[in-house]
């Protein structure tokens, strides 16, 4: 999305936190004036409310029609004017309406004639366009920051994907070799699960199901398993997990990819993975050696990064029987499933 596209980015809730200051703030201002000229306080609340809720509403309306049907026609050195003018015809609009409302149901005595409302409007309305500012530069940079997170975590994708652990590719290779004589079917197999492994790799998607993650892992241990045989065995027991939901790429393989880096060697016994689908977590347990409160390397780090970044997660280490890393979800892995 372009800059500009970001500073368009407004969300229902952003909407929802400005009708209730607007309903906050019109009533208290217009209950302290009704104090002041002598008018009930309980009206003059009643009406500030009804007018901050008015403003709302017209503000929302008149940003939605300019969002969409008016500022991607227009050049982008005319956005500011277009928008000070909706501004403004929100406050001056949504006051007079409540204002109408209000003297319709007998509780304008605060207001005034008509020409005194019309003062007022436009006054509300020159206010309204310097809280929509406010508003539009809060916005602006909040959007504008998370873009950044965003393509923060996205170079941070690209950089592991260009790392690609050369000893990985370098010792699957090596063992096809040494198939194609004594089994070539199976090394016809096997190039075909490293290309689709590497497929998945060149994929420009920061964020992919469970289900295809989970895919990607079963390629990966297959194509270790090309040199380890049947030592290494994967189970993935499921717990109530979605396998809908969006986790980053490369997350629970990494997990994997460790355990079998750390969890054996060539002369070893054979290594059990277990990989654990919750409802919000994914554990992934391995019986090799343990190690108590584990440091941290660049791939876990980078992993709980881009976590972080992705979908406010975690990973951490977990103190179990066996050898356990577990994967903790936000809410941005429940989005859109």
């Amino acid at each position: 999305m372009s800059e500009e596209g970001w500073d368009l980015a407004i969300r229902r809730s952003d909407w929802v936190i400005v009708a209730l200051i607007g309903v906050v703030f019109g009533g208290v201002i217009a209950a302290a004036i009704s104090v002041v000229i002598d008018q009930p306080m309980g009206e003059g609340a009643l009406f500030g409310a009804l007018a901050g809720l008015s403003i709302a509403f017209w503000a929302a309306l008149l940003t939605i029609l300019n969002t969409h049907l008016i500022l991607p026609y227009l050049s982008v050195q005319w956005w500011p004017l277009v928008a000070a003018f909706f501004s403004f015809s929100a406050g001056a609009i949504g006051f007079a309406a409540a204002s109408l409302m209000a003297q319709g149901v007998g509780i304008g005595a605060l207001l005034g004639s008509k020409e005194h409302i019309t003062i007022l409007s436009l006054l509300v309305g020159v206010m309204t366009y310097l809280l929509g500012l406010l508003i539009y530069l809060f916005v602006q940079m909040r959007n504008r920051r998370e873009a950044a997170h965003k393509a923060l975590a996205e170079a941070r994708i690209v950089s592991l994907q260009q790392q690609l652990n050369p000893h990985f590719l370098f010792n699957a290779l090596n063992s096809v070799a040494a198939l194609i004589d004594l089994d070539p079917k199976r090394a016809e197999e096997a190039v075909i699960k490293i290309a689709s492994f590497l497929r998945q790799t060149m994929a420009e998607r920061a964020m992919i199901t469970l289900d295809e993650e989970l895919a990607n892992v079963q390629h990966y241990v297959d194509i270790e398993q090309i040199r380890f045989g049947e030592a290494i065995r994967l189970e993935i027991v499921d717990e109530g997990g979605d396998r809908r939901m969006m986790v980053p790429k490369f997350s629970v393989q990494l997990l994997v990819e460790n355990a079998i880096k750390h969890g054996r060697s060539l002369d070893s016994q054979k290594l059990e993975i277990i990989i654990t689908l919750l409802k919000d977590r994914i554990r992934v347990a391995n019986s090799g050696p343990k190690v108590v409160d584990p440091t941290f390397g660049i791939g876990l780090a980078n992993l709980d990064e881009r976590l972080k970044h992705l979908c406010q997660g975690r990973v951490l280490w977990v103190d179990d029987a066996m050898m356990t890393f577990e994967i903790r979800l936000g809410h941005e892995a429940f989005v859109g499933r």
